[in-house]
């Protein structure tokens, strides 16, 4: 278009011009002729311009997309934080309301892990976590299911379409994952066990909330926990994901 329209357009009359050839036909063609070049030169810079823009566009988009997941990622472990697990468990609980089918949420917590930091300093502790982090990730299979890390040493899975007793078996999966860990500080096997709190519901109305369930895993995790630690106690899919007491199966 840049090349093909101008010429098109002004060398058939430029060539009229020329004939019969005396001095004002021939200033006509000239003058025709770097009309001709300004309407190349020009298209070029517009064109120069639109395909700069488009770049610069695609250049700035890439780089946004580079700081949400940025934001959206751990730093340390390099696994979704708690963020990015809240949005995608707001969208699969809105999927499991509108397909009715049973999500399942994950509390997991390494156990005194406190206790490590202290014995074998912090970072003997962030390598602790980032193997945990990679055990947590080989074990859920799925490529739908999430695992984040909320903060220090407790981690969250999300396991969309998962009923109760699947969802206990992928924790007690997830437990002996962990406790399967062989660490070594200053030649020392350092043992590792998990608590893992599960809840499982099926979404029947909009008073049910992730935010409730969250909490129901909450409550069973530390339940876990006060029963002796590395164990699995699991909310039934009967559970009530309002914020009250669980409805017992």
């Amino acid at each position: 278009v840049r090349y093909g329209m101008p010429t098109v357009m002004l060398v058939p009359f430029m060539i009229g011009q020329a004939f019969p050839l005396n001095v004002a036909n021939a200033a006509s063609c000239l003058i025709i002729a770097l009309f001709m070049l300004y309407l190349v030169k020009a298209s070029r810079h517009v064109h120069d311009d639109y395909w700069g823009a488009v770049e610069a566009r695609a250049s700035l988009e890439e780089r946004a997309a580079e700081l949400e997941q940025l934001s959206l990622t751990d730093p340390l472990t390099q696994i979704p934080n708690r963020l990015y697990f809240e949005r995608r468990l707001a969208d699969e609980w809105a999927r499991a309301l509108r397909n009715r089918q049973p999500i399942s949420v994950l509390m997991i917590d390494i156990d005194h892990f406190k206790r490590v930091n202290d014995k074998f300093g912090h970072p003997f502790g962030d390598r602790c976590l980032v193997a945990v982090a990679v055990q947590l990730r080989r074990t859920l299979y799925r490529d739908v299911d999430t695992v984040a890390r909320c903060g220090g040493e407790e981690f969250v899975a999300v396991l969309p379409d998962t009923g109760a007793e699947a969802a206990a078996a992928v924790a007690d999966r997830v437990r002996l994952a962990v406790a399967s860990l062989a660490l070594t500080a200053n030649g020392v096997r350092v043992p590792f066990t998990c608590s893992i709190g599960v809840v499982t519901v099926e979404p029947r109305s909009s008073e049910q909330t992730p935010a409730a369930a969250i909490v129901l895993a909450d409550r069973a995790l530390y339940e876990a926990k006060a029963a002796g630690r590395d164990r699995v106690v699991a909310v039934p899919a009967t559970a009530d994901a309002t914020g009250q007491q669980p409805v017992p199966a």
